[in-house]
């Protein structure tokens, strides 16, 4: 029992450094996504509609 506890243990070490290479921060990118889109949502309101702006908001 005690050996497949340390096995599980160092899975779980490597599954997380991959995790974290694979993926990185997911929640950092999420925040840079919705302030861009922000961004260019408040362009859109003050500068008014532009088909490469509303092009850029539906992609992200």
């Amino acid at each position: 029992m005690f050996l497949l506890h340390k096995r599980l243990k160092h899975i779980k070490l490597k599954l997380k450094a991959w995790n974290k290479n694979e993926f990185g921060n997911i929640f950092a990118r999420q925040k840079v996504v919705e302030n861009k889109i922000m961004e260019l949502n408040q362009a859109l309101i003050k500068e008014g509609f532009d088909k490469e702006k509303n092009d850029q908001v539906e992609k992200h």
